[in-house]
């Protein structure tokens, strides 16, 4: 008995000793790993002249309501790295198309013919009001409605590419015998669409509360013209569909972002926008 636990203890000693190396050589392979480790790129296509949701400044940095809500995103997903492109409009949605951008941040509307095309996460990053812009002492157009009864009216060229040629054509989808009549054009600057509507080159401009407060508040445009909000709409963040897996993390890191009673974006939000845009959500 007494050979059988001499022998029984070394043995013992022995296995021990080896399951002990193995966990080590394990955690250590696994900490090499994660530190050799590098996250994935991202690249973020977005707009740099739409004021104050994503611009380049003064000094050529990229600033924005978005673009601060997409680098708390990014804090959230160390496995990836966020690499912003900055862009016009349409470049922006081409490089969506083509998959040179996995995602495009720039307070985007949902549509019908857009979530034909891209991933639309199911939380909003933020959200906007969206009217008509006239002369003051133009009829009194108070919504697409009325726009459609009045087709005298010469309304801005609406770009293809943007959120309001969505809701327009939306609208003329469901009433065919009423609609709106408007032309397709380039995408130009909101200020050149302001002056033309008080040029008395075109009656209405349909365009976003942020486009109106923006070139408001330079040119101070309330003296001359009035904006009428006659819906209000989210916005989001779209992907190109073959990054369904980043869409789904973003989603989760947004959602958890919200959680606080959504402290942290209405502080952005007041920031940027001077107001709480997120009682503008009633809608999708």
């Amino acid at each position: 008995m007494l050979l059988y636990r001499r022998n029984f203890l070394p043995a013992v000693a022995k296995c021990s000793l080896a399951i002990l190396l193995v966990s080590t050589l394990a955690v250590f392979n696994f900490n090499s790993v994660s530190a050799d480790t590098k996250p994935k790129t991202i690249k973020i296509g977005v707009r740099q002249d739409f004021y104050p949701t994503s611009y380049l400044d003064d000094k050529g940095h990229l600033k924005g309501y978005d673009i601060e809500v997409m680098k708390k995103i990014d804090k959230k997903l160390p496995q990836y790295k966020f690499k912003y492109y900055p862009v016009g409009q349409e470049a922006l949605l081409i490089g969506l198309d083509t998959g040179k951008y996995a995602a495009a941040a720039s307070g985007f509307y949902w549509s019908a013919d857009r979530e034909k095309k891209y991933l639309f996460p199911k939380e909003n990053i933020g959200a906007n009001t969206v009217g008509i812009v006239e002369r003051k002492s133009t009829k009194k157009i108070k919504n697409l409605q009325q726009l459609a009864q009045n087709s005298s009216l010469k309304i801005t060229p609406i770009s293809g590419a943007s959120g309001i040629y969505g809701i327009v054509n939306a609208y003329n989808e469901k009433n065919p015998t009423k609609k709106i009549n408007f032309n397709t054009g380039q995408w130009d600057a909101s200020a050149d669409y302001f002056k033309w509507v008080i040029q008395k080159r075109y009656d209405i401009y349909i365009t976003n509360n942020v486009s109106w407060s923006a070139v408001n508040k330079e040119t101070n445009l309330k003296e001359q013209l009035v904006y009428r909000p006659f819906t209000s709409i989210k916005t989001f963040t779209i992907f190109n569909k073959n990054n369904k897996k980043f869409a789904k993390k973003y989603d989760k890191a947004l959602k958890t972002i919200k959680k606080t009673k959504n402290k942290q974006l209405i502080k952005l939000s007041n920031k940027y926008f001077g107001e709480n845009i997120f009682k503008y959500s009633s809608s999708k």
